[in-house]
């Protein structure tokens, strides 16, 4: 009877870490788009289909990284973060090259993420929004923060000091951490910016996270962790 204990409970305990582990690099796929363009590009939304065993959605998320290109079909592994695991994140270092974001990982690359967002909750009309702005804008605007050269080089129709305004606006009337810890950082693993397979993208919870569900399978295995602490021999 021990030893069949035993052996359900090393069963157990590998099942809860199998998915664990697979959830960790979830892959995530661009199976369409709104339609809407700036220029030559699209523009949120972007309708991302989110797999790994035991999930498996499709969501409209913002995309933050003009640094590298996607096609549709393209299919990538991703980790789910949140603002707090900054130096997990694409454009941990130096995400505008400076200026108005220098000062390092908290300063800098917080204040980026979270200008971004803020400007990303305007784009999907889950939060307050700039007046007198067009989606096409905000959009330039968001990837303006990660990437500042290479929207400078491309503004398809939008001004700098569209741009600007809408950085110091999102600055302005920043998210706070309680509300920006509710989007989900969906980063391409095992790459840098610009050499990536796949883009950074930011989901709102609507229907629950995508961190939700990788939150859901970390509970199930300290579940069995606890199970094999309190097993009796």
């Amino acid at each position: 009877m021990k030893a069949i204990k035993w052996l359900l409970l090393a069963v157990g305990v590998a099942l809860c870490f199998a998915p664990c582990a697979v959830a960790q690099d979830p892959q995530l796929t661009l199976v369409g788009v709104g339609g809407q363009t700036q220029g030559d590009y699209y523009i949120y939304p972007y309708y991302i289909e989110v797999s790994s065993p035991g999930v498996n959605y499709v969501a409209p998320m913002v995309c933050d990284d003009f640094s590298d290109e996607i096609g549709m079909g393209s299919t990538w592994e991703a980790n789910a973060y949140t603002i707090n695991d900054l130096s997990s994140l694409l454009f941990a270092s130096g995400p505008a090259g400076g200026g108005a974001y220098a000062g390092g990982l908290i300063t800098g690359t917080y204040n980026a993420y979270a200008d971004a967002i803020t400007l990303a909750a305007a784009l999907m009309g889950v939060g307050s929004a700039p007046a007198g702005y067009t989606n096409g804008e905000i959009q330039m605007a968001i990837w303006y923060i990660f990437n500042p050269t290479g929207v400078a080089g491309n503004l398809n129709g939008v001004t700098m000091a569209q741009i600007q305004a809408l950085i110091a606006w999102a600055a302005s009337n920043q998210l706070t951490l309680a509300q920006l810890l509710n989007w989900t950082i969906w980063t391409p693993g095992n790459c840098v910016a610009g050499s990536c397979p796949g883009q950074e993208f930011f989901q709102y919870p609507e229907g629950g996270t995508a961190l939700g569900y990788l939150l859901l399978a970390g509970v199930s295995c300290f579940g069995a962790m606890f199970f094999k602490r309190g097993a009796h021999a």
